[in-house]
């Protein structure tokens, strides 16, 4: 069995000697439809392993798989220490015990959408995962409230058409003028609202504000406006929080092992 030392240890400090187990997991899990090979170190407390004594979760701590490389540097056996006395096949054999009884490997769910993360992806990379599929779930209904709102505002359109004919009482000059302002406020509007949909962040934002100082206060047509804006501005906000919420929607899933699954491929002596 090989001996190392953590390298940032003092030299006039005592180190005592722990175990150093390198373990695989082979992850294959239906429901999830995770399936990964992990490897990682286990650091555990050097104990007499006889009869039923084995270790209890807060003498383990779990190491990254390069953590020799990076830590620590292989020895010779210090002098007075029996290596024979430690069974490097009988310790395995506990361990891989203690890993089916306590060890537990946790990823992330979204239950809305049947996502699980797979065990060494970052959880902000999950939750982008996430986020982009509530983007693809809300596309059809974002396109329904877009038809909606663009066919109510047509419709208005010609309201105010057919208003400003009364307004201009038979004044043909009038009328074209009156006319081509409300062309010009709908066609911005418009254009503002076809902006506002193709902005990711189209909640954070009003539509933009029309000029409609040249149009008759009577047709009432900046008020309507104002309540058009806000309602499309309310149904984008609720819609973007929905899905929000369900992109967010994460909880820790426990992965089962069992014994096929899990290989303690080899054990060393640490000195720290």
């Amino acid at each position: 069995m090989k001996h190392y030392s953590i390298r940032s240890a003092s030299h006039g400090e005592q180190a005592r000697p722990w175990l150093l187990f390198d373990v695989k997991f082979d992850i294959r899990d239906i429901r999830s439809r995770i399936s990964e090979t992990l490897e990682t170190k286990f650091q555990a407390q050097l104990l007499p392993l006889e009869g039923d004594l084995t270790w209890a979760p807060d003498m383990v701590i779990e190491r990254r798989v390069d953590f020799l490389e990076k830590r620590a540097q292989e020895i010779a056996p210090p002098p007075g220490f029996n290596s024979e006395a430690v069974d490097g096949r009988s310790v395995e054999t506990k361990f891989l015990e203690y890993l089916l009884r306590h060890h537990k490997i946790v990823v992330q769910r979204n239950a809305v959408y049947d996502l699980y993360s797979s065990p060494s992806e970052p959880p902000e990379d999950f939750l982008q995962r996430c986020r982009e599929k509530a983007v693809e779930d809300m596309i059809e209904e974002f396109r329904s409230i877009y038809d909606r709102y663009h066919r109510r505002l047509r419709q208005l359109e010609d309201s105010m058409m057919r208003a400003a004919e009364a307004t201009a009482e038979g004044d043909e000059e009038k009328l074209a003028h009156l006319k081509l302002e409300l062309g010009r406020v709908f066609l911005e509007l418009k254009e503002d609202i076809s902006t506002l949909f193709l902005e990711p962040s189209f909640a954070n934002r009003l539509p933009r504000s029309v000029s409609c100082e040249n149009i008759p206060a009577v047709l009432d047509l900046s008020e309507k406006l104002d309540a058009f804006q806000k309602e499309l501005y309310s149904d984008l906000v609720r819609l973007k929080h929905r899905y929000k919420r369900r992109a967010e929607s994460i909880e820790p899933f426990q992965l089962p092992l069992t014994l096929q699954q899990v290989d303690v491929a080899g054990s060393a002596i640490l000195w720290q």
